[in-house]
């Protein structure tokens, strides 16, 4: 909506963005963000970190002691452990859809510098790690 068309009808003008750009981050923005998402993704690794030596001592008391209970505080545990994973990985999406990064997907215009010979040991090698 243009500005004169909002203020004839006695309205807030608003700024529409296409789809595939995103508005623009300021420097100070950018490194709270950066920042937080730096924190969140510490304090994530450290809670999965300390539910999966939960997990191996809880597993081992219930083994060891057979209590039903113990092993529903297993489950429980190893439940939290991988939602604690699972957020990591969000972190990393949030982060790419914050800050507008994106993934490289496949490259079809290549440069090589080399040898034919390095090229082929090169393309030999990769066919043997398939």
């Amino acid at each position: 909506m243009t500005k004169g068309i909002a203020k004839t009808l006695n309205m807030n003008a608003i700024e529409i963005l296409p789809p595939n750009r995103t508005r623009p981050i300021t420097p100070s923005v950018d490194r709270e963000l950066e920042e937080d998402l730096r924190q969140a993704r510490i304090d994530v690794k450290e809670v999965a970190a300390i539910g999966i030596q939960a997990v191996a001592e809880a597993a081992a008391l219930a083994s060891q002691s057979q209590h039903d209970r113990l092993y529903t505080a297993l489950s429980s545990l190893m439940k939290s452990t991988l939602e604690a994973n699972r957020e990591l990985i969000d972190t990393h999406r949030s982060r790419i859809e914050l800050t507008g990064e994106r993934e490289i997907g496949d490259v079809t215009n290549n440069l090589f510098i080399g040898s034919t010979a390095e090229l082929l040991a090169m393309l030999d090698a990769k066919e043997d790690e398939k």
